[in-house]
């Protein structure tokens, strides 16, 4: 139980623990498809929208690929943010959000395209859901990441 009531703090309806992985697992899966990548692994999670660690939480579908041998990083990223375009998101952050790096965007949700720092051959796509999720994750064990990897290739 709450100590609060957080609906005022929902990004839009309330969703489902079902609705809300389906709403980054199912965009991961189009786009795993779209743009080919061969050498990947996935994951999901929910993600508290606070500092508290607490609702509303949204979903986190975390795409990791490796780049193909001798191709420029951030031509390949770019080749993939025009995949994501064809599948019709849009450049730049949703309306009032403000990350850094590379940003796409379809309606409320935000994806971030970038290499991973700490190893240089791989990147990384993390496509982010709409804060609209009331469920105690800390509970169920939503906050632990679960391998989605052969959920995107069917």
């Amino acid at each position: 139980m709450f100590p609060q009531d957080r609906r005022n703090e929902l990004e839009g309806p309330e969703l489902s623990d079902e609705q809300t992985r389906a709403q980054v697992v199912e965009p991961a899966k189009q786009l795993v498809r779209a743009a080919e990548f061969h050498d990947y692994t996935a994951s999901f999670r929910f993600e508290s929208c606070n500092d508290q660690n607490e609702a509303p939480y949204r979903g986190v579908a975390t795409v990791t690929f490796t780049f193909p041998p001798a191709v420029d990083q951030q031509a390949y990223l770019d080749q993939v943010a025009a995949t994501m375009l064809g599948l019709g998101w849009s450049e730049g952050p949703p309306p009032g959000k403000v990350p850094h790096g590379r940003v796409l965007h379809q309606d409320q949700m935000m994806a971030m395209l970038a290499p991973w720092p700490d190893h240089p051959s791989t990147g990384s796509v993390k496509i982010y859901g709409e804060c609209r999720n009331l469920s105690d994750q800390r509970q169920q064990g939503g906050l632990s990441r679960q391998d989605i990897s052969g959920e995107l290739t069917g």
